[in-house]
C-alpha cells in the first residue's frame, strides 16, 4: 500500500506533478541548505546513485538547481 501511494503522481502546480518520494526529497533538503549528494544519501537512507537520479528528475522539473 505504501509503495502505491509513493508511486502515484500528485499535482502541485497547474502544469507539473510530483511523486510523493520527490516531495519528501525536496522537504529533506530544507529551504536554506545545500547538502552534498552523500549527505542526502545518508538522510534518505539510499545510495548516491539514487540521489543523483532524483536530483536529475527534480532539476528537469525546476525544483532544484
Amino acid at each position: 500500500m505504501v509503495s502505491s501511494f509513493l508511486a502515484t503522481p500528485r499535482r502541485y502546480a497547474a502544469d507539473d506533478s510530483l511523486y510523493m518520494r520527490e516531495v519528501h526529497f525536496v522537504m529533506s533538503i530544507g529551504p536554506e541548505e545545500s547538502p552534498t549528494m552523500s549527505e542526502m544519501a545518508a538522510r534518505q537512507n539510499v545510495t548516491q546513485g539514487a540521489v543523483t537520479q532524483m536530483v536529475t528528475r527534480l532539476e528537469k522539473k525546476g525544483y532544484v538547481f
